[in-house]
């Protein structure tokens, strides 16, 4: 059993600093890495853990830690497809009950169509997700802000800067996940504060 002690740095110099982003910088990568292998069959944990200590020069414990976060990320998804799945099925249900009641009492109601359209939408909603849960996966994930992804692609926007943002995104630490829009994949979001350290 391993213990971890949280702290606060008061006084963070230059060289703390750079010295902090760039263990954040080899941990996020063997989280992403991890997540990847993870996904891929044949990959032993305790051989990816070696992998990843070898490949970032870190301690075995930090590469358990980040192969630990990304089983867990992988299960999450895995719930977070069933948790939309029932939702989806649920708005698909309410709509119909609400078309069917409409229809009986005015067949003509210019309200049917409308209604009829978002149906269709939440019936390819739930059967996206009900996919999904039927081979056990879920939509991909992008690791890093959707926002943000998008923001590279807009006029006038510095290239190095957004790099840089963008690296502080998928690096740091706290990951809170969104879905996009059309539900095709997940983003997460990483912050970049250095206010202590978690196992």
């Amino acid at each position: 059993m391993k213990t971890t002690f949280q702290g606060v740095l008061l006084e963070v110099g230059e060289e703390t600093a750079q010295g902090l982003d760039r263990l954040m910088r080899k941990y996020g990568f063997m989280v992403r890495h991890a997540f990847k292998r993870l996904l891929e069959s044949g990959t032993k944990v305790g051989e990816l853990e070696r992998i990843l200590a070898a490949d970032t020069g870190l301690p075995l414990r930090y590469a358990k830690d980040a192969v630990a976060e990304a089983r867990q990320l992988i299960a999450s998804q895995k719930v977070l497809v069933k948790e939309h799945l029932q939702l989806w099925q649920r708005r698909e249900k309410k709509t119909a009950a609400r078309i069917h009641k409409i229809a009986r009492q005015d067949p003509t109601s210019r309200k049917l169509p409308e209604l009829r359209s978002k149906l269709e939408k939440q019936q390819r909603k739930a059967a996206f997700y009900q996919q999904h849960a039927e081979q056990s996966t879920f939509p991909p994930v992008i690791f890093g802000s959707r926002e943000l992804y998008l923001s590279q692609f807009k006029e006038g926007v510095n290239q190095a800067a957004w790099r840089q943002e963008w690296d502080d995104a998928r690096n740091g630490q706290g990951s809170e996940y969104e879905v996009s829009p059309d539900h095709s994949s997940v983003c997460l979001s990483q912050g970049t504060g250095r206010g202590g350290t978690r196992s």
